[in-house]
Order: C-alpha cells, then sequence, then structure tokens
C-alpha cells in the first residue's frame, strides 16, 4: 500500500497480506489496524486506486481482490477523500508526533540551522 496525498508520498509503504478472493473492506480493516486504528471502518475516508491507477469506487469494495485486478506483489495507492471543510484528507498515515517532527525537520533545514 502506498499513501499519497496528491503529490505527496505520506510515509513508508505499508505491505499486507490478503486472500485473493477476500472483499476489498477487508484489506481496508487491515490497513485500518496496522495503522493502530488512525484510519478507521467504517467511515474509511480514503480512496484506492487499483495497480493500473483507476479508482475503486466504494460500493465495489465488497468484490474480491482479484476481480479489481489486484494479484500477489500488486501494489495499491490509498488517498485521503475530502470531507466536508477538510480539503486536505481526513486522517493521518503516522501519529501526530511523527508530523511535528518532519515540520520541525523541514523548517530548520529551510532556516540554515544545524
Amino acid at each position: 500500500i502506498e499513501a499519497w496525498s496528491g503529490d505527496y508520498c505520506m510515509g513508508k509503504n505499508l505491505v499486507l497480506i490478503v486472500e485473493p478472493d477476500a472483499p476489498l473492506s477487508t484489506l481496508a480493516t487491515k490497513i485500518s489496524r496496522a495503522k493502530s486504528g488512525r484510519i478507521r471502518p467504517p467511515s474509511m475516508r480514503f480512496s484506492v486506486r487499483s495497480p493500473a491507477h483507476r479508482l475503486i469506487e466504494r460500493n465495489a469494495w465488497e468484490w474480491g481482490l482479484r476481480r479489481h485486478g489486484i494479484c500477489d506483489g500488486s501494489v495499491l495507492a490509498v488517498e485521503p477523500e475530502p470531507v466536508g471543510d477538510c480539503a486536505t484528507g481526513s486522517w493521518e498515515w503516522h501519529t501526530t508526533e511523527y508530523y511535528v517532527e518532519r515540520h520541525v525537520e523541514a523548517v530548520t533545514e529551510a532556516l540554515g540551522l544545524p
């Protein structure tokens, strides 16, 4: 799984093992568990793109992975969905502390501080 927000990669890829006939919703639940519940079903507020970069519609999440063309070694992209006034998405791929540390590093670098 690759997590993207626009052109920004949100962090390291997440490797999951799921049976080929399991529904995509099973994969979504595994993502939530792997991310310590920061992405919670059933209000999964993310889009999934197939290996062919095709958006998988929410109403097709009960189809088996194989039916979506997802097989062993496939890489899927997940992207936050804008919800309400939140134009940048609605979940954290990492903990808040991770993002604070990345922000401090970016500001420090921009200011030319050691």
